[in-house]
């Protein structure tokens, strides 16, 4: 093969995982080129300088991943000396920390507009341990980028390197006078014998670690449970009063339970999850669905079996896998898939909404409705940032606020730490933190301040105040942004969050709680 195309390499491998594996996944092979976001984890590996235990104070980067956490560690330790006073060293903080991961993120993401080296340009000098730490983050940063450089341009020089060996070996072949065995075989259609870098690239597959097998069958189930619920949900919602046969939209509903079925009865590594699994439809047909109530017939289905399958895979402790990993590639082949039935729930979701408000009129428009229009003109993928377990869009907001609404009349639960249930009057509706507009900006899959802000108001029961754990100064800023996104996205007036004389602290006007 010389000078092979990526995306036909990339499917080559796709093809020799799933022979691989088929019997644990489904039953026939999706293809995709796209890559592979971040998943279930949240946790994060912090660097810290300094002897002493470390803290807010010490810490200067953070990173998603063990092995690049440890491999930058070893480069400062190469720069600085084994011996030197400022130690470099990581540690993980799990997601479920609320206070101590919303401490340490604050701490490093201020050390980013520390990095001009002339000290004059801040209002405020910083200190010597604020500049160290900045000089340090600067650094880091730049070996994380050469890092991930390197990763590919090895990754690039083996396949190189598997084509250059091929091709000697066929010149050998050739002026050496050889018989005809001992040139390249063919089959019966002409078809070239497999290479030597697909020889290479299977002899790897085979040593696939039997825990990639067993993460990435947990994160499969997690993603096309969320494909399920969706696409439930955007037909069903409508159902009692329009339907339409959206051909594209059956099909990945299909495709879907297929995959759920043959995941939960032939994957050995699911063999103990807690239920079985029995869909509520067999295809999403008119005549399936006709006359169907999404929140008193399909709602406690679709909510009951994604929870399940949650708090199952939250159990299971999932990791996200190394790019290019065959355990990577695996969660590949299905990425693609995924999001296209999400994408095709969406759209059924949006048509339907216009064709009602076009029907029988509205004199309000809920939150989602006004968000397709302003974003009729721009073209929508579908796709989710390197960093994203298939999310939904916040197109999906299906609840109405009337005029007359007010903040004491809405309600929020958490049902883990991705997911909350919002409640208004007589609605009520799921949200993950993407649809909520609180994705933490520089991955897009990890719920930004604000969102750990709204659940430490629910683990304090709606009160903050500075006797409150982990309280800082900063918060004003995040409390702040928490206001600006809720109104937007709910479109009632006036402030959910206001400050209390009695409490010497902050309240909720809503209400919010743990699980």
């Amino acid at each position: 093969m010389n000078d092979p195309d990526l995306e036909i390499v990339a499917t080559k491998v796709a093809e020799m995982i799933w022979l691989k594996f088929q019997n644990r996944y489904a039953t026939a092979p999706p293809f995709t080129s796209t890559p592979m976001s971040n998943t279930a984890s949240t946790n994060r590996f912090f660097l810290s300088v300094g002897s002493e235990a470390p803290g807010p104070s010490s810490v200067f980067y953070y990173v998603n991943d063990e092995w690049m956490a440890a491999e930058l560690c070893k480069l400062f330790e190469s720069e600085l000396g084994e011996s030197s006073e400022q130690k470099i060293s990581y540690f993980m903080i799990d997601s479920n920390d609320i206070f101590q991961l919303l401490l340490h993120l604050e701490s490093v993401d201020e050390l980013a507009i520390y990095t001009d080296p002339d000290l004059g340009v801040y209002d405020a000098t910083p200190s010597e341990n604020v500049v160290r730490r900045a000089r340090y983050y600067s650094r880091a940063q730049h070996w994380e980028s050469k890092l991930e450089s390197l990763l590919k341009q090895k990754a690039a020089a083996s396949k190189n390197q598997s084509s250059s060996e091929q091709s000697d070996s066929k010149g050998i072949d050739s002026s050496s006078g050889g018989s005809a065995s001992s040139k390249e075989p063919k089959n019966d259609t002409g078809s070239r014998a497999t290479s030597a870098s697909e020889q290479t690239l299977e002899d790897l597959l085979k040593e696939v670690p039997e825990e990639d097998c067993r993460n990435a069958s947990y994160i499969l189930l997690m993603w096309f449970a969320q494909a399920y619920h969706r696409m439930l949900e955007a037909t069903t919602f409508h159902a009692e009063w329009l339907t339409a046969k959206d051909l594209n939209l059956n099909q990945s509903y299909i495709r879907t339970i297929q995959v759920l079925s043959n995941l939960l009865t032939e994957n050995s590594y699911l063999s103990d999850f807690p239920e079985k699994f029995e869909p509520i439809f067999q295809d999403l047909y008119p005549s399936t669905i006709a006359d169907v109530d999404w929140q008193w017939m399909v709602a406690p289905h679709a909510d009951g079996f994604l929870a399940t399958v949650q708090k199952y895979v939250l159990s299971k402790r999932t990791y996200d896998p190394k790019k290019d990993s065959p355990g990577w590639i695996i969660l590949q082949m299905f990425l693609d898939e995924v999001q296209t039935a999400i994408e095709n729930a969406n759209n059924y979701d949006q048509s339907m909404r216009k064709e009602r408000q076009r029907l029988f009129g509205s004199k309000t428009k809920s939150n989602s409705e006004s968000a397709n229009a302003k974003d009729e003109t721009k073209p929508s993928s579908g796709k989710k940032t390197d960093e994203t377990p298939p999310a939904e869009s916040k197109s999906n907001t299906n609840l109405s606020f009337p005029e007359s609404a007010k903040w004491s009349e809405l309600s929020i639960r958490f049902l883990d730490a991705h997911n909350v249930q919002v409640t208004f009057r007589d609605q009520s509706q799921r949200f993950h933190f993407t649809q909520m507009n609180m994705a933490d900006g520089r991955s897009n899959t990890k719920p930004a301040k604000q969102w750990f802000l709204l659940e430490l108001f629910a683990k304090e029961r709606g009160t903050i105040t500075w006797n409150s754990k982990g309280s800082s100064d900063k918060w004003k800023k995040h409390k702040q942004k928490l206001c600006q996104t809720l109104r937007n996205l709910f479109e009632i007036i006036g402030d959910p969050i206001v400050y209390s004389n009695d409490d010497k602290g902050w309240n909720t006007v809503f209400e919010v709680r743990e699980t």
